[in-house]
């Protein structure tokens, strides 16, 4: 029986610039043993000492060659071009053997993945250091936006949400599951991207609601160098985070869409929590003032509301996780990518703003798409001297 041996890996001197491409590959021992020797490479020498231990009598041996190109090779990260073959025992009697007419394959050298290398084909630079990411819900929305982190090499610190994945899940969410949490699919998904690196164990995972993770760790969201992704569209969780967080806590962003998907917000909060989500929330709805959509949006939640109390509160947010709500996964997964550009803008420059970013998607005639980022500036707080407990802020 046989087995396959450690490979080989055979570098070109530096200095050598090998210009002779070839079209037809060796078939056979003595043919590679000539094709290496016209590259200064003495691979008979070599197979002779690697084949002298009884371990390697019956094994096929991967051979890999480092060539250096003139300039650098198409698909290619360099000017090396790596070229790979199995050289296969030849059965002579009742033994294996090398012999010069032993066969010899053509081998397909694949490059596994890394974090680096997925941070260098998604254009992110390799000297600019990132936040961790915290991500708070893993549904529609969420499960896309922390995979098109992670498929840039910004893993998670941390996962929180208590869902499983059901059946009408999978239409929507960017990860494909069943009956299993949904924190476990995604870090399941990571480490086959990156072949199970070591890295990717380090993700912490919380089944819980965020209530729950911020009394049992109170210290998690504490690095103000992190960022929180919150993609619950849930109002409760907003509130909690608001109240919460304090200055010295992780950035808060928020993902939002609404208007049955024709209109996404992100938000996020400034540094050292001015302007605060609340804060940017009011700004939203300003831009109603200029932004036909948004007014319509408004105006429309004021005619469906008209049964309820004068006093109730336009939030923004659609659950996606709903079986009953239309919408499809083509709208949202282009929100989920608007909000990750609009993520990766804080994460690359830094900005001790506000953000909020608008995004408009029509679909009635074509495509058509609009995405406006505002920066927000602190707000001032004028406190009440006669009720301390009151504030106000301009």
């Amino acid at each position: 029986m046989m087995r396959m041996a450690l490979p080989v890996l055979f570098f070109s001197a530096e200095s050598d610039n090998d210009d002779r491409y070839i079209t037809r590959l060796p078939s056979n021992l003595k043919e590679l043993t000539e094709w290496a020797s016209y590259r200064k490479i003495n691979l008979k020498i070599v197979l002779e000492d690697f084949i002298s231990s009884p371990l390697k009598k019956n094994s096929i041996i991967p051979i890999v060659f480092a060539i250096k190109r003139p300039r650098k090779v198409i698909n290619h990260l360099s000017d090396l071009e790596f070229i790979s073959f199995f050289i296969f025992p030849t059965l002579a009697g009742d033994k294996y053997e090398f012999q010069e007419n032993s066969i010899v394959e053509n081998a397909s050298l694949i490059q596994k993945n890394s974090l680096a290398l997925a941070a260098r084909l998604s254009g992110y630079p390799a000297d600019v250091e990132y936040n961790d990411m915290h991500y708070i819900g893993l549904g529609a929305v969420g499960s896309k936006i922390a995979l098109h982190f992670a498929k840039s090499g910004i893993l998670p610190k941390s996962l929180i949400d208590p869902d499983i994945s059901l059946p009408h899940n999978n239409i929507r969410n960017g990860l494909i599951n069943l009956f299993g949490l949904k924190i476990d699919k995604l870090e399941s998904d990571i480490k086959l991207m990156y072949h199970d690196d070591p890295i990717t164990h380090n993700i912490t995972k919380f089944p819980e609601t965020i209530l729950n993770v911020l009394e049992n760790n109170k210290n998690l969201l504490s690095n103000n160098s992190s960022i929180i992704i919150d993609s619950t569209a849930s109002f409760g969780v907003e509130n909690l985070l608001v109240k919460k967080l304090n200055p010295a806590s992780a950035r808060y962003a928020r993902v939002e869409l609404t208007e049955k998907g024709d209109i996404g917000f992100l938000r996020i909060d400034g540094a050292s929590k001015n302007p605060r989500m609340d804060d940017l929330m009011m700004e939203v709805y300003s831009q109603a003032l200029n932004d036909q959509k948004l007014s319509e949006w408004l105006i429309e939640n004021k005619e469906s509301r008209t049964q309820h109390s004068d006093m109730d509160e336009i939030y923004l947010g659609l659950n996606c996780s709903s079986d009953t709500l239309i919408m499809p996964d083509d709208k949202v997964s282009l929100h989920g990518a608007a909000a990750s550009v609009g993520l990766r803008s804080v994460l690359h420059n830094k900005i001790e703003n506000g953000l909020i970013q608008i995004t408009h998607l029509t679909d009635k005639i074509g495509l058509q798409t609009n995405r406006k980022i505002y920066e927000i500036q602190p707000v001032l707080a004028v406190q009440c001297n006669n009720q301390p407990q009151w504030r106000l802020l301009i």
